[in-house]
């Protein structure tokens, strides 16, 4: 999974914000990419872009009045950020411009619900399964936020009812 997540983001040129990745292997290789402007973040680390000047990190609060369509790609480790995937999800639709990359473990994640709730405003979903872990590329030049308060009020309950599913089966 490595070496194919390092072939997508060589292939990446723009703006790119970074979610949840703590494996330094995926992050030498988005340092390395010379076609990257910008690199920005989610996390509470600071960031070194090209030119060695510090980058703050980006609040999730403060990610729609700042890149309205600003950003191209969205590279995200679900595992890192499982709590607040959420959150992130909701924010992103109407900032990323080209495509979103998420990739993370098989096991901890249910991949096909993320896929579903892509799926609903009418983006392509590329999914790539490998031994243990995945690689999801979705597509989201097209996309058509609509009725966005209701799928969030929908996938409120679900997670709640899934909840009380858990708590009651353990």
């Amino acid at each position: 999974m490595n070496e194919a997540l390092k072939k997508i983001i060589k292939d990446i040129k723009g703006n790119v914000l970074i979610v949840g990745i703590n494996n330094q292997y995926v992050l030498d290789s988005i340092y390395k990419n010379n076609e990257l402007i910008e690199i920005f973040s989610l996390d509470r680390t600071k960031l070194f872009n090209k030119s060695q000047k510090k980058g703050e990190p980006v609040k999730l609060r403060k990610l729609k009045k700042r890149f309205k369509n600003g950003l191209d790609y969205m590279i995200c480790d679900v595992n890192g950020i499982n709590i607040d995937l959420r959150r992130v999800l909701y924010n992103t639709y109407n900032i990323i411009g080209k495509e979103i990359i998420y990739y993370g473990i098989y096991d901890e994640y249910d991949v096909d619900r993320l896929i579903k709730k892509y799926e609903r405003y009418n983006c392509k979903v590329d999914k790539k399964m490998y031994k243990d872990s995945f690689i999801l590329r979705i597509k989201v030049k097209d996309i058509k936020v609509s009725k966005l308060a209701w799928y969030k009020i929908k996938d409120t309950f679900e997670d709640i009812i899934e909840g009380i599913g858990n708590l009651l089966m353990s």
